[in-house]
């Protein structure tokens, strides 16, 4: 039943085993990453009751700083249930796997998933996210390089467009330094940040691309990026279906 989830691609990043799910402040791009789960985290925990039944997908877990006892842990690229299965969680929530995954199918798997009035909470990156780079890439070629994120819009027209009630999103942006720009490739490539661009370039990026990039970079003292991070809520609905409810505050310099 896994080919009916319609993930855009398995190979994002290997399957952790058990013990790499719990090692999230080790893992590159961690001061990213775990203050984006802790974030989460704080917004759910409140709805999590005795009893009730919640699973997180996630690529890595830090079970140190979040109670993993009260929740299922798992990857959308790896399902460890039966695809098909129905009103099985009283709550879902999507840690940054959204962005490489077919949004609108998620959503629908996700709203069968719930139980009525089950809970979604989800965090994604944003298009904002390496804007630098991408223009910067775009001196070089004419192809994509940075992945195509979804739109805040977006996700909250499909969510109501679907059936989940009164969708709420808002967006934060972060911004990393990187001491050059080969420590930043080597921390996306390493974090399994994949370019998966229909109009990507299908051969090796090869040494003089790259060498093209580090001239866009050259005379900075470091390199700064930004990361638009989404994070969303909707409830499946035990009544009418109601608006999309969007909060975006303003980007900070």
């Amino acid at each position: 039943m896994q080919d009916e989830f319609m993930i855009l691609s398995e190979s994002l990043t290997r399957p952790p085993s058990k013990s790499e799910m719990f090692e999230l402040a080790k893992e590159p791009m961690g001061y990213l990453v775990e203050p984006i789960t802790l974030e989460l985290w704080n917004r759910l925990e409140q709805s999590i009751t005795p009893n009730s039944h919640w699973y997180w997908f996630d690529f890595n877990c830090n079970r140190e700083k979040i109670d993993f006892d009260a929740v299922e842990l798992g990857s959308l690229f790896e399902l460890s249930f039966p695809c098909d299965v129905k009103h099985r969680f009283d709550g879902i929530v999507l840690n940054l796997q959204l962005g490489w995954a077919n949004y609108e199918q998620t959503f629908r798997h996700c709203l069968k998933w719930l139980k009525p009035g089950g809970q979604l909470f989800f965090s994604t990156f944003g298009p904002d996210t390496l804007f630098e780079l991408r223009e910067a890439w775009r001196e070089v070629d004419s192809y994509p390089h940075v992945h195509d994120f979804p739109d805040l819009h977006a996700l909250g027209d499909q969510l109501s467009n679907i059936g989940f009630e009164k969708p709420i999103l808002d967006t934060d942006w972060q911004g990393v330094e990187f001491e050059d720009i080969d420590l930043l490739m080597s921390d996306l490539h390493d974090q399994g940040f994949n370019n998966l661009h229909q109009q990507r370039r299908k051969t090796l990026t090869g040494k003089q691309r790259l060498s093209d990039l580090r001239k866009q970079f050259s005379g900075q003292q470091t390199v700064q990026m930004t990361f638009e991070i989404i994070y969303g809520y909707a409830r499946v609905p035990t009544g009418v279906q109601g608006a999309v409810h969007v909060n975006v505050p303003s980007l900070k310099s």
